[in-house]
Formats: C-alpha cells, structure tokens, sequence
C-alpha cells in the first residue's frame, strides 16, 4: 500500500473510531434519560445500568460509523479535488477503497471482540443489576432450582431429589438408561453423587440392569462408583437461557445441548447466525458511500449524505428485523432469516449501482 493507501486508511480510521464511540454515547444518552422517569432508582444506579448496554450500542452503531466516516473521508477529498488528482497520475479505483476495506477489517477485531464476548457481559450485568437495584430480587442468573429435579441427557433421563451448587453434591439420585425402542434398560439409584472435577463420584449405588436381552433382571450394589452419565455441575445450574448473555461458543455449546433435548432452538440459531451476518453490512454500507462520494458536487452535501444515511439505516433496519422475525417464528431457517436480509440489500444496491452508471453514460 503506498503513500495514497496509507492517507486514506489513516484518514478513515480517525474519523471512524470517534464517530463509532459518539453515535454509541449518544444513544445511551438518550436510553438514560428516556429511563430516568421511569424506573424508580437513583441517578446513580440507572447510570450504571445502562453504562453496562454501551458494549451493546456499539455493536449496533458500528455499520452506520462505517457508512458515515467513508462518506465524509471521501466526500473531502472530492471536494478538494484529491481524487482527481490521484486518478491524474495513474491510481485505480482500487487504490482508492481498498484502504477503506483494510480499515474495516482492522476495526473488525474489536467489533468481534465486542459481540462475542464483552456485549453479552454487559447484557449480564444490566439484568443482574436491574434485579437487584430497580426489583430488589436475587438475581435471575442466581436462581438455580435445587428440589425434585428431573433432567434428560439424549438417551439418559435423571431425577435429582435435591441439588447443593455450592458443594456441587446431588442428592437421591435416580438415572434411567433407555434403549433403542426407549425401554429402561438400565437403572441406577444412589445416595449422594458428588462432583470430583471430572466425573461424578456415586455413593451407596445400586444398579438394576433389565435389558430384554438378559435372561432374568441383574442386581448390583456398590460402595462408590464414577458415572459420566450426569452433566457437568455449570450445565445444571442453568436454569434461563438467555442468548444476549452468552458469548457465541457458550451460545452455540448451548443450542447444540438443547437441540439434542429435543428442545427447539430456533430463536437463538437466528441470534447466532445474526451476530456474524450483522457485521456484512459494513462492507455493504462501504461500497454504498463510495460511488456516492465520488460524484461530482458543488457544495459539502453534508445534509444530503445524513438524509441519505438515515434512510439507508432505516432500509436495512426493517429489512433486517422482518427477516428475523420470519426466522423467529420458523417461516424460514435461522441461516436465511440471519443472512437475507443482507444478501437482499447487496443485490439491490449493485442494482442501484448500475442503473446510475448507466445513466451518466447516456448523459
């Protein structure tokens, strides 16, 4: 990358990283004081709850500082004839976006950082601190069932009298063992399972085997003895899933454990799938702005670009939320609800694209 490339990059990644933190400050502004009047708490504590959504606004923002800081990067040096001048000795459009490209995916690093990990943090510990603070209740994440349990482990199901998550000690446990055309084929009852970091350690078991394929039942008793056939300890504690509080490999650990329950997890594929299809729409605003920018005007056409972003937002936010809404409620699969949306954009801007190349070569 030469001396134009670097400028460029340079340029937008000043513009793009402020523009990026403004956008998110200014929407937990207004979330803030729009709460304020609302929830009964102090000043302090709704500062707080709110504070812990910022990683979330950003993620959010993230596309729009995109489209905003290329606008205005390339918009001044059209104005200022910069374009024209690198174009005069020899540089090719491609010299020009692909710094723009390389910023994006320099910016990608953190934006990924933020939605993976830090964004469903925070999600956390605004509910967490909404319980406590504003409804003056433990903790939703807090609340593990602990009495008369019943859990299903693919062809496993357990009963669990009672569930110490502090000692990691299940007591009067009962663990079913089915076979092909789901008969009990196996069934084990113990006093005390306790977990030792690996597997759990069974007290006073008895074991009564009643496959078909034995002659008469089998009776075992034993003192102690290790199973794997109960999940781990922080699998059982789970009581809510919450998907924006889960990072993708916790989220996608998740959906693969429940959709082996039999449970439907459609909902949360599509806030899986959308988390990585979301960020597609920053390469998409890119090439959007930079015809955009290019074209000959007179004036800053400042206002004209943030009606011009508005709309496109507002587009692409509808479009995004009905896709996913159809995903949600199972009318397409999670990949096309998630990715659609944006593949439907692209194709209508490149449509968009054409129709003004045209019509500049007719004139």
């Amino acid at each position: 990358m030469g001396i134009l490339g670097r400028y460029i990059l340079f340029e937008i990644l000043k513009l793009l990283v402020p523009i990026w933190f403004v956008l998110a400050f200014l929407i937990f502004i207004l979330e803030w004081i729009g709460r304020m009047f609302t929830i009964k708490a102090s000043a302090g504590t709704l500062l707080m709850l709110y504070a812990y959504k910022l990683p979330s606004f950003l993620q959010l923002v993230y596309p729009i500082a995109v489209l905003f800081s290329c606008l205005a990067v390339y918009g001044a040096m059209n104005r200022h004839r910069e374009i024209v001048a690198a174009q005069s000795l020899g540089s090719q459009r491609r010299a020009l976006w692909l710094p723009a490209v390389i910023a994006i995916t320099l910016t990608s690093i953190p934006y990924l950082w933020l939605t993976n990990e830090l964004s469903p943090w925070g999600m956390r510990k605004h509910y967490e601190t909404y319980d406590r603070e504003v409804l003056s209740k433990p903790s939703r994440f807090a609340q593990i069932r602990q009495e008369k349990i019943w859990y299903r482990n693919q062809d496993v199901l357990y009963n669990v009298r009672y569930f110490d998550p502090g000692k990691n000690e299940l007591y009067d446990v009962t663990i079913y063992t089915f076979d092909a055309n789901f008969q009990i084929a196996q069934t084990i009852a113990a006093e005390r399972a306790t977990w030792n970091g690996l597997r759990w350690v069974l007290t006073n078991a008895t074991l009564a085997l009643t496959d078909k394929r034995l002659d008469y039942p089998l009776t075992l008793t034993y003192k102690t003895r290790e199973t794997t056939l109960i999940e781990e300890p922080h699998n059982l504690k789970r009581i809510e899933f919450n998907a924006e509080t889960m990072g993708q490999s916790e989220l996608r650990r998740a959906i693969e454990r429940h959709r082996a329950l039999g449970i439907n997890t459609v909902e949360w594929e599509v806030i899986f799938q959308s988390r990585f299809s979301f960020f597609l729409i920053s390469f998409i605003f890119l090439f959007l702005a930079f015809p955009r920018a290019l074209r000959f005007r007179r004036g800053s056409g400042a206002a004209a670009d943030s009606i011009f972003v508005a709309v496109v937002c507002l587009v692409y936010w509808l479009l995004f939320n009905f896709g996913i809404s159809l995903g949600n409620v199972g009318k397409i699969s999670p990949v096309i609800a998630a990715w659609g949306p944006s593949m439907i954009f692209m194709v209508g801007i490149y449509f968009y694209l054409r129709s003004r190349n045209l019509r500049s070569e007719s004139e």
